[in-house]
């Protein structure tokens, strides 16, 4: 094993770490907080930053938001010893391109984004698009058909972002990375709303990444979206089959419920709901399943990624508090209303005594790790203490 140090002793050195332990000799973190100085975090001690270029034959993990400074005080360092450092890039999420004096090659490991030099440009990552074949390909190879998302095609076309990292799903797209992390040898998610199945596959992939095996459930009501889960699985080399693939609506009880479907492009509206007074002709019946029915069939769960339109509060509370306590580790959920976030807090922090990692309101601006993010939907992550510290 290689002798590593990773720069940066807070959340995102942690990730580093776990991501890394077990393939590199970790023998020391560098921070350049000095109350953390010669304390230590896994076991492994904190050492400033001076003492790096000391070290030989080491390879420098920069594991923190400030990269770009770290990077240059790295390269500082050595200059004074007349050395060159050997530094790679970890990164929770792929968010912005780096914008450094010195460039750098990357290379994307599961949830990391890594460089073995700074030779070689970093210019318009962003995936790749083939007209004729009519994808996307983002920095993990997944492959997601444009019919998917409209306004997918102009976005790839002028290079300005990917269908994973808009800035609002940079939350979502860690969190999943974390759960893969922190799965055994198995990774179990549930998508609920899921869609054409995106957040299902990026975890499928992610487990892949890291040698785990993958167990998915989704559940989607839209005939069309569900059509579309399928359709990406098998586009990404995943069998339909291997996996539970619900069309219907999860609710907080079995059966038939309407479902306002609407009438515009499948392309550009998710925004499917239970209604259960419904006024107009857009509704559909459509099978109903619930928490309880998908929990009891499945093993602990590592992630339920929730997006259902405003019916978050009643299927979690449907939900018996004993069986969500013993099978889920994390629960994701987009919220859309104030009412609904609000009741989401109590019942989580009463009741189940789970911690929230997450909760930023619906329309709401917010600075996060990621930079300032304006939320369409909300968003709140709660963690099971009983599985997750």
């Amino acid at each position: 094993m290689k002798n590593t140090i990773i720069f940066g002793a807070s959340s995102l050195g942690e990730c580093a770490y776990r991501f890394l332990q077990n393939s590199e000799n970790i023998i020391a973190f560098v921070d350049n907080d000095k109350r953390k100085w010669n304390t230590e975090l896994f076991g492994v001690k904190i050492l400033p930053p001076d003492k790096l270029a000391d070290l030989e034959n080491i390879t420098i993990v920069v594991a923190s938001m400030w990269y770009r400074e770290i990077i240059e005080q790295i390269y500082a360092l050595f200059a004074l010893e007349k050395k060159e450092p050997k530094i790679s890039l970890f990164r929770a999420v792929m968010d912005e391109l780096p914008a450094l004096s010195t460039t750098v090659d990357v290379k994307i490991i599961g949830n990391a984004v890594y460089s073995n030099n700074l030779h070689k440009k970093f210019a318009g990552y962003t995936g790749n698009y083939d007209l004729r074949k009519g994808y996307h390909v983002n920095y993990l190879n997944i492959a997601t058909d444009i019919r998917f998302k409209h306004g997918f095609h102009e976005g790839i076309v002028n290079a300005t972002t990917d269908i994973i990292s808009f800035p609002e799903n940079f939350l979502e797209e860690s969190c999943v990375f974390n759960a893969a992390i922190n799965a055994g040898s198995t990774f179990r998610m549930i998508e609920l709303g899921a869609g054409y199945g995106g957040w299902l596959v990026t975890g499928a992939v992610a487990a892949k990444l890291l040698d785990k095996h993958a167990e998915l459930i989704g559940v989607e009501g839209d005939e069309t979206h569900f059509q579309w889960m399928k359709q990406h699985f098998v586009d990404n080399g995943l069998d339909p089959q291997q996996h539970k693939l619900i069309h219907g609506v999860v609710w907080k009880r079995e059966g038939e419920v309407d479902f306002e479907v609407g009438d515009e492009d499948p392309s550009v509206w998710y925004s499917q709901w239970i209604n259960e007074n419904p006024t107009t002709k857009r509704t559909i019946k459509v099978k109903a399943v619930t928490l309880n029915g998908l929990l009891a069939e499945s093993g602990v769960i590592d992630l339920i990624d929730m997006d259902i339109q405003g019916a978050e509060f009643e299927v979690i509370e449907a939900c018996d508090r004993d069986l969500l306590n013993s099978k889920v580790k994390r629960i994701y959920i987009g919220t859309h209303n104030g009412c609904v976030e609000n009741s989401l807090r109590d019942y989580f922090i009463r009741h189940l005594g789970w911690s929230n990692v997450y909760d930023f309101e619906q329309l709401g601006s917010y600075t996060t790790e990621f930079g300032t993010i304006k939320f369409n939907d909300g968003v709140q992550l709660w963690i099971n203490p009983d599985f997750v510290k």
